[in-house]
Parts: structure tokens; C-alpha cells; sequence
């Protein structure tokens, strides 16, 4: 998947749909709490990006220091 994200995010889209149509509360609530639990999920996947793409500048920036390169900020 392109941005597993956005993916999640469509899943939570798709519980809250189903929670909004549903008659029976045990069912809404289901709904409900698989919104929560996807919604978690899309911003883990964001703050788990977001370290990666700060290691991998800070590993690119060591990297060239240790060559004697400059680093551009």
C-alpha cells in the first residue's frame, strides 16, 4: 500500500458508516471502537514514518561528516 495511513484511515471511515447504520448498540459499539482502534493505528503509522525519516537524515548527515563533507541543513 501506497500510505498505510490513508488506508487506515478508509477502514475507520468504513466502521464509522457501519456504526452510523446500525440498529442494534452492541453492533454500533463495535463499529465504534474499530474506528478508535484504526484511527490509532493511521497515527501510529504517521509517528513511525515520521522517526524513520529522522534517523534516516541523521544517519545521512553522520555518514557525510564522517567523509569530511559538509552538511546542508
Amino acid at each position: 500500500m501506497a500510505n498505510d495511513a490513508e488506508h487506515y484511515r478508509g477502514l475507520a471511515a468504513r466502521a464509522q458508516a457501519e456504526a452510523d447504520a446500525a440498529t442494534l448498540s452492541n453492533a454500533r459499539d463495535r463499529a465504534l471502537r474499530s474506528v478508535a482502534a484504526f484511527e490509532t493505528m493511521a497515527l501510529q503509522h504517521e509517528h513511525t514514518a515520521k522517526r524513520r525519516a529522522e534517523r534516516e537524515a541523521s544517519t545521512a548527515a553522520d555518514r557525510l561528516v564522517a567523509f569530511g563533507l559538509p552538511v546542508l541543513q
